[in-house]
């Protein structure tokens, strides 16, 4: 990484860099890194350099040895390189595959116990009665409008 110009902070340079490498909003970023996404805005923007702590887990986050974030502090632990954090989320949220802007399209890929399982699947049977409570009534509301 490097810096674009002398106004702006090598950090900051290489917190935009990575995050637009991803695809992904600040908004999305900083909530996978746990922080807010003003902060998250202010580091990648130069306003306030990110803390030790931050600078670990926007490491961890792109999957980049910690002075990928800020070169210019030398007591900062080593990370060894390896896939981005990004790539391996146990997780996808995206668009529905219905079109239903109240609805969210989410798949998880991890393994958990079979106790946590078990209430997933509860919640998931209630959704589903839901949807089909849902679709009773408005084919009642056609049929009542015919």
């Amino acid at each position: 990484m490097r810096q674009d110009d002398d106004e702006t902070p090598v950090w900051a340079v290489n917190i935009a860099q990575l995050a637009e490498a991803t695809g992904l909003s600040h908004a999305e970023l900083a909530r996978r890194a746990g922080i807010s996404r003003d902060a998250f805005h202010r580091y990648a923007t130069g306003k306030t350099r990110p803390p030790v702590d931050k600078v670990y887990i926007l490491a961890d986050l792109f999957g980049v040895d910690d002075t990928g974030i800020d070169p210019t502090r030398r007591y900062l632990r080593k990370k060894k390189r390896g896939q981005p954090a990004l790539a391996s989320q146990p997780y996808i949220i995206g668009p529905p595959s219905s079109g239903d802007p109240d609805l969210i399209h989410f798949r998880l890929e991890m393994d958990i116990r079979h106790g946590t399982l078990a209430r997933m699947l509860e919640l998931v049977a209630d959704e589903r009665r839901w949807f089909a409570e849902q679709e009773l009534k408005e084919m009642g509301d056609d049929e009542a409008g015919a």
